[in-house]
């Protein structure tokens, strides 16, 4: 019986250290493409999700947001005061094209945010044959207690978000 009662004690003290040590390390979340939506109703036709992918398929740009959960609401995490993101987009087809991206640390009122942008040119190769690039956004952006974070791109036609990834 002792022995149990020392076990249930060295549990307790295993978890109550552990569980804080847990929830405040810093994490990384990986992201589907096809969680992303388009910022307006009259893009719904214009794009398919295929394998865990957003492809926009129709005639014009569309813009996305794509949601990201955030679970560090304030403070700052391993000495970042926001966020850090990689989005991985590609082109299907053998014209040139610009991708635009942002990271965006939304005010709690959803009415101002803060955001680093970043524009890239895909430049045309064999058709078929996707071209790849991935986003970097090398520094956080600086957050708000209770705000919230999102991934905003606007892509042009035969483009894609393949996955993004977010790190708190």
């Amino acid at each position: 019986m002792k022995l149990a009662k020392v076990a249930i004690a060295f549990t307790a003290t295993l978890m109550s250290t552990a569980i804080p040590t847990a929830a405040f390390a810093g994490d990384n979340k990986v992201y589907s493409g096809s969680m992303c939506q388009p910022e307006t109703s009259a893009s719904n036709q214009q794009f398919s999700r295929v394998a865990g992918q957003f492809l926009v398929q129709g005639t014009t740009s569309i813009n996305l947001r794509c949601p990201i959960v955030r679970d560090i609401t304030s403070g700052t995490e391993n000495g970042s005061t926001g966020p850090l993101a990689f989005v991985h987009v590609f082109s299907n087809n053998a014209q040139s094209k610009t991708l635009q991206c942002e990271l965006r640390a939304n005010q709690p009122n959803s009415l101002s945010f803060q955001f680093q942008k970043l524009t890239i040119a895909l430049s045309g190769g064999a058709a078929g044959t996707p071209k790849k690039h991935m986003f970097n956004f090398t520094g956080p952006v600086a957050q708000t207690p209770n705000g919230s974070y999102e991934v905003v791109c606007s892509l042009p036609p035969g483009t894609g978000v393949a996955s993004y990834s977010v790190a708190e």
